[in-house]
């Protein structure tokens, strides 16, 4: 298990596989591979070409504004959840899936999500958007 109270950077160098991630925000850089379970507070970004393999999670717990963003050309084998444990919350969480981002597994999330790229398997959430550069289309 890695926790820390405050920010936690992995690096496209580490080796990790099978490993617990704990903070308050999480960044992956661009380049890595490995196996990981993450627990972010407030925000999880993913970098480009970031590859998490199966059995992976993205979780995203209680913070202010908490949200997810997966950036283009990355892969995710396993789950993605994002969940409120308070009503106050659940406004202000997004997930975002860029174009070219590749998902197999499922999605809950009791938020907005923005999906982009390619997801094989189960999406659950409360709202769907696209932001364009002129338009902005909400559950369509």
């Amino acid at each position: 298990v890695l926790y820390n109270t405050s920010d936690i950077i992995i690096s496209k160098n580490a080796r990790l596989n099978d490993i617990i991630v704990v903070g308050k925000n999480v960044r992956i850089e661009e380049g890595f591979k490995g196996r990981l379970q993450i627990f972010a507070i407030d925000s999880l970004i993913i970098e480009k070409n970031v590859v998490l393999e199966y059995p992976s999670t993205l979780n995203s717990l209680d913070g202010e504004k908490s949200c997810i963003k997966m950036k283009e050309g990355s892969a995710l084998e396993g789950v993605i959840l994002m969940y409120p444990l308070s009503i106050e919350r659940k406004k202000n969480r997004i997930l975002s899936i860029d174009e070219k981002v590749k998902i197999h597994g499922y999605i809950y999330a009791d938020a907005q999500v923005e999906i982009k790229g390619h997801l094989t398997g189960s999406l659950f959430c409360t709202s769907v958007f696209l932001k364009t550069g002129s338009s902005f289309f909400e559950n369509v």
